[in-house]
């Protein structure tokens, strides 16, 4: 070999540019940008400045390019593995943590929610997806109309609450309509909605419920409905829906919907439409916050043996609304959105059946004082499958607090009776 040849191929290959940098770059982009649950928009945006930057330093430097290309698929190809073992093992990440990956309770990718500036959230129509809370699971399917269980053009019988309507823990056909309209046959609607107050319900049911011409609307009032109410919309808002004039012509916007602009919209709609669902965004998410909060607990097992029985304490807990000005505004804007709904069932030549969890106890007297005020019927539903679990049936989820498809079937034939002794 001449020393021509050997001088040649000693040398190191020139790093060249291709054409596929550019694609791939882009994907890689587009899989790191889908980590942001907010922003990313913004991260692939700034990415695709980058992305320009090294463009222009393709000749002058090549490595450049080359070292920031393969960076960012090793961050792919990560992203990758952490996706592939939350999803072929969810089990490897417990408690809040665990909630926090793989539950379907957002407006993000993959959540079963869309934001509204009236109501926070409102579910997602046509979407089906698993659900996981403090290890329980169960399957959502949302009808084209936006709410859970099949579709329907009318319906005798309308269910209006929380996680406790909606179905928290428990399947489609396991739900308190589903298992009423089965014991019945009276077509159910199922408008509940994961953490809604009486405001909420009073807006779902005039966009949802009316036009199904109920002759029964069923609402289940829960003691922290006053909360919500106080951490979706601020106080000067419920000031301002409770003094409207016509009386329920105002609809409160929420705090989010308060700072809502153009550009909330559009990174909004990039998160909707555009982000990849990764749960590995999520844990990573979740993660952060768990180290600024200092917190342990989200990484316990979160399976524990709990009965979800509510405590003596709880039963007994005191309903003192006019102890402040904020709890007492709160029970005011309650009150008002349930007598809303009474309005609109009195319309409709409906009537209003009202019922609770069956504690507090004092919470549980002041609900049935203010249903008869108005006119409506009450239902000591709630209390029937509070005194089933204390008789040590399992009417509530282990560690979660929440009805068993055996606790929604008690409320269903309850609720049942109530109307059948109409």
């Amino acid at each position: 070999m001449s020393e021509k040849t050997s001088r040649s191929s000693s040398r190191p290959r020139p790093i060249r540019v291709r054409w596929w940098h550019v694609p791939s770059g882009l994907f890689a982009l587009w899989v790191i940008s889908s980590l942001s649950l907010t922003d990313g928009l913004f991260v692939f945006a700034g990415g695709c400045v980058v992305m320009l930057i090294l463009a222009l330093l393709r000749r002058r430097r090549p490595k450049w390019v080359i070292t920031a290309h393969r960076l960012a698929l090793s961050i792919v190809f990560g992203i990758l593995l952490l996706e592939a073992a939350l999803r072929l093992a969810p089990g490897v990440i417990k408690g809040e943590l665990a909630n926090y990956t793989h539950g379907g309770y957002h407006y993000r990718t993959g959540g079963i929610y869309f934001h509204d500036a009236h109501q926070a959230h409102v579910i997602r129509p046509g979407v089906g997806r698993s659900m996981y809370w403090n290890g329980h699971r169960w399957r959502h399917d949302a009808n084209d109309a936006g709410f859970r269980g099949p579709m329907l053009e009318q319906a005798q019988c309308v269910f209006l609450g929380d996680s406790m309507i909606y179905g928290h823990g428990v399947d489609n056909d396991q739900t308190v309509s589903a298992q009423f309209q089965s014991l019945t046959g009276r077509g159910s609607a199922n408008l509940g909605v994961q953490g809604y107050c009486a405001i909420q319900h009073a807006m779902q049911f005039e966009r949802l419920g009316v036009q199904l011409r109920p002759r029964y609307v069923v609402l289940c009032s829960h003691p922290n409905d006053l909360a919500d109410a106080l951490s979706y919309y601020p106080p000067s808002d419920l000031s301002r829906y409770l003094a409207a004039e016509p009386k329920y012509s105002v609809k409160p916007i929420t705090m989010e919907g308060q700072r809502a602009s153009r550009l909330n919209e559009i990174r909004q709609a990039w998160v909707h439409h555009v982000n990849l669902p990764l749960r590995s965004a999520r844990a990573l998410t979740g993660l952060a916050k768990l180290i600024l909060r200092r917190g342990s607990g989200a990484f316990s097992d979160g399976d524990e043996a709990e009965s979800g029985l509510p405590g003596q304490d709880a039963i007994d807990q005191p309903f003192d609304p006019s102890s402040d000005e904020q709890s007492a505004l709160a029970w005011r804007a309650h009150r008002h959105g349930i007598e809303q709904i009474k309005a609109q069932c009195d319309r409709l030549g409906a009537q209003l059946i009202i019922f609770d969890l069956g504690y507090p106890a004092a919470f549980c007297d002041a609900t049935k004082e203010h249903a008869l005020a108005i006119g409506a019927r009450y239902s000591d539903a709630g209390r029937q499958v509070l005194q089933a679990g204390l008789d040590g049936k399992q009417v509530y989820l282990k560690n979660d607090g929440h009805w068993t498809p055996l606790g929604c079937r008690l409320i269903a034939e309850a609720l049942a009776k109530e109307i059948e002794r109409e």
